[in-house]
């Protein structure tokens, strides 16, 4: 029998503001928008940043809950899986992907709220940018 394993962690911040949305049958969803970045330095040792966004559906009824509560800015710790879906741009299919929180499925932190961070440098357990050569 083999094992298969769909699960992502995501560590990083709020973009926005959630967008929380309620069904017709009263039960609620919401969407995030997360950046993660990764810090190096150029062979002129200039530090750089690049910036990933991702997209996540939160359809476990507690943690949206947990979601209604966080702001833009806040830095948190998202696990879940990936899933595809489907939508229409200009009058053809296109897919996307985005990580998903099910009933039963993945987790949401709040790590620290935006309002706490005074700086915009990386955070301290992250490797320094200036570590160019892999110890191994």
């Amino acid at each position: 029998m083999s094992v298969y394993v769909n699960r992502v962690e995501l560590i990083g911040n709020l973009g926005n503001s959630p967008d929380v949305r309620t069904f017709s049958n009263g039960k609620k969803m919401a969407y995030l928008s997360v950046a993660t970045s990764k810090f190096w330095k150029d062979k002129e040792g200039k530090t750089r940043k690049d910036t990933q966004w991702h997209r996540v559906a939160i359809y476990n009824p507690h943690f949206v809950k947990k979601a209604e509560t966080l702001q833009s800015g806040d830095y948190v710790r998202v696990t879940g899986a990936l899933e595809t879906f489907e939508y229409m741009k200009n009058d053809a299919k296109a897919y996307g992907i985005e990580v998903t929180v099910h009933p039963y499925s993945g987790d949401i932190a709040l790590l620290r709220r935006a309002k706490d961070k005074e700086d915009n440098e990386p955070d301290e357990y992250l490797p320094d940018p200036g570590e160019d050569e892999i110890p191994f």
